[in-house]
């Protein structure tokens, strides 16, 4: 009959051996946990629409939670438990744009990925504040508003950027809404136009700890109001890639140091084993 502890300590070594070997074989990719999406619609079932959208594109492979921050603001240790967060306002304010712009600095600061959307680049009206405004967060200077509406996808200054992969059309919608945002902030570079010239796309990866994209359009699509952006275009795909691309990813250690988890494990299971059988063969003496 086989011995049940020599059984039990096979399987463990065996599985400690499967776990480094899948570790050094393997490739290590960071497969997102869960988003956050930050809004101040005008109307709340709006925040459902971007939820639905953007969890529909698959490529958020935890939750996708909403946070109405008209009426809540998030804390810090609220914003740590995703891995990357969407935000935007529009006719109603952030319950508290200073404090809830103090908290998403704090976030990038620490690490995390932040999307800024349309219209919380305004300068004066419905805008984000605290640290995120006072040292220039915001990817684009911040402006007015305009829909001059039928707004496409423009030029594009960088097409290997991952915010546009799979994205083959944008349509902003009868309204086409946006921020008349003025230049670039320190660190930030142009992804992308709206099809008149108005920025639509930045991102900044390089000065803060975290990165930042700048998505100039409103999230909520035609779905939740006609005049919209097109749902049957790829504005979740922007959001989406987008979330994506600010995630902060999981560095892969190196070989030598795999190499060393791996014997350390091996060489942990059989002297384990060792002590184990030899404890078993003292009591059946």
């Amino acid at each position: 009959m086989k011995n049940p502890i020599l059984a039990a300590l096979s399987q463990k070594s065996l599985s400690v051996g499967i776990v480094a070997s899948t570790v050094f074989f393997g490739t290590t990719s960071h497969a997102l946990a869960s988003v956050l999406i930050a809004g101040a619609p005008n109307s709340a079932s709006w925040l459902n629409d971007v939820q639905a959208k953007i969890a529909g594109t698959g490529l958020i492979s935890g939750s996708v939670d909403i946070l109405n921050v008209s009426s809540s603001t998030p804390t810090l240790a609220q914003l740590q438990a995703y891995d990357a967060v969407l935000f935007f306002s529009d006719g109603v304010d952030f319950a508290d744009p200073t404090t809830f712009g103090n908290v998403l600095a704090d976030y990038v600061d620490a690490g995390g990925g932040v999307v800024q959307a349309t219209f919380s680049f305004w300068s004066t009206f419905i805008d984000i504040g605290g640290r995120w405004r006072a040292q220039n967060y915001d990817v684009w200077q911040p402006g007015g508003q305009s829909s001059p509406g039928n707004l496409t996808l423009g030029t594009i200054y960088d097409p290997s950027n991952p915010i546009l992969a799979g994205v083959t059309s944008f349509n902003g919608g009868s309204l086409s809404y946006y921020n008349t945002v003025g230049s670039l902030n320190p660190g930030a570079v142009a992804v992308a136009d709206w099809s008149n010239g108005a920025p639509l796309i930045a991102v900044n990866t390089s000065t803060f700890a975290g990165k930042i994209a700048g998505l100039n359009f409103y999230p909520p699509s035609s779905d939740a109001r006609s005049d919209f952006w097109v749902s049957s275009t790829d504005g979740a795909l922007l959001m989406a890639n987008s979330l994506n691309f600010v995630t902060k990813q999981v560095s892969v250690p190196e070989p030598n140091s795999l190499l060393g988890l791996f014997a350390i494990g091996t060489l942990g299971a059989a002297s384990t084993l060792k002590r184990k059988l030899k404890s078993s063969k003292s009591a059946e003496k």
